[in-house]
């Protein structure tokens, strides 16, 4: 295993590259959501206009197919290790965020950084590293077309019919 290769998702995280907002010029590979109480809706709600899937249905699938997989009880423990280290080692920011709400100086922005959608991105992100730990073991390229969406800065929020819905933070700036 490639210890730099399978954990890039997770240092992603905690880069300044976390939903930094998307370049909106190539929307070829996904929808793009504008609102973002849409977006938490596609993410997380179980009854969806036709032709949307149910986001965690999809990934629970997906995570099915890895947990039958012999060692996803090492991956899973590996990831995880990894993940709270990297929690721990960047808490002052999550500390940084709460003393702004109290101050009421936080932004609309700060509020989505440190929502739900951050949570579901850990998850999301600790299923590629799994998977890349297992040697790629789904095949269909789905994790890896998952982080790319990550990367160029968006939140992955669901899918309709056979296209990624992402959510472009820089729509709360």
């Amino acid at each position: 295993m490639n210890k730099e290769y399978t954990l890039e998702p997770i240092d992603f995280l905690f880069s300044e590259q976390f939903f930094k907002g998307v370049d909106e010029q190539n929307l070829s590979d996904f929808l793009l959501v504008k609102r973002r109480e849409d977006a938490f809706l596609f993410a997380f709600e179980q009854n969806l206009p036709s032709g949307y899937k149910i986001w965690q249905d999809v990934l629970s699938e997906y995570e099915k197919k890895l947990r039958a997989n012999s060692l996803f009880s090492s991956a899973q423990s590996f990831v995880s290790a990894e993940l709270e280290n990297r929690q721990k080692q960047n808490s002052s920011l999550l500390l940084e965020y709460r003393k702004k709400k109290i101050k009421n100086i936080n932004s609309e922005y700060d509020d989505f950084l440190f929502s739900e959608a951050r949570q579901d991105a850990f998850s999301v992100l600790a299923l590629v590293c799994i998977n890349r730990y297992l040697d790629n073991e789904i095949k269909d390229d789905f994790f890896e077309r998952v982080y790319g969406l990550y990367k160029s800065g968006g939140w992955v929020c669901g899918m309709k019919k056979e296209r990624f819905l992402l959510f472009n933070p820089n729509l709360t700036i």
